[in-house]
């Protein structure tokens, strides 16, 4: 699915799904190129890509060519990701329950306690270079963040 924006009576803007992904698939695009793709014009394509923008849907980086002005390649900012199904939890929940049928509450049990110690031994050698403990809760929930986890390390202070 990629985002067009189509605009109605003026203001109103409605984000249509059309059958491929273009910048979720296939990365930083020009307008240029999204206006082939999609067989619109390019000023069109910018238009909508300034709306996205305004929504925070999209960004760009400037790459700078041998020849002209620097070109704009558009991606997706992670708040555009709400727009593309993700089927993860489906598929862990489906994991776990094939592991039960399988090999019963005890198996399940016996995967989560090894997954739990496998995670427990890279994170201990992960941090052994953090010597107090503010910057080894600190590191751990960057490494948590880097897992998907909405992590924070917060401190307490007692005195």
């Amino acid at each position: 699915m990629h985002l067009v924006r189509i605009t109605l009576f003026g203001e109103r803007c409605v984000t249509i799904y059309k059958e491929k992904p273009l910048l979720k698939q296939d990365g930083p695009l020009e307008a240029q190129t999204l206006a082939e793709r999609l067989h619109l014009s390019a000023m069109a394509v910018r238009q909508h890509l300034y709306a996205l923008q305004a929504e925070q849907l999209v960004t760009y980086e400037e790459d700078r060519r041998a020849r002209g002005r620097p070109v704009k390649l558009w991606q997706l900012t992670p708040a555009a990701d709400r727009f593309f199904p993700e089927g993860y939890a489906e598929l862990t929940l489906s994991l776990l329950q094939s592991v039960t049928a399988a090999f019963g509450p005890n198996g399940l049990e016996q995967l989560l306690a090894m997954r739990t110690q496998q995670q427990i031994t890279s994170y201990r050698q992960r941090l052994s270079g953090y010597a107090t403990l503010p910057q080894r809760l600190g590191a751990l929930a960057a490494m948590r963040t880097e897992e998907g986890y909405m992590a924070a390390g917060l401190s307490s202070d007692t005195s």
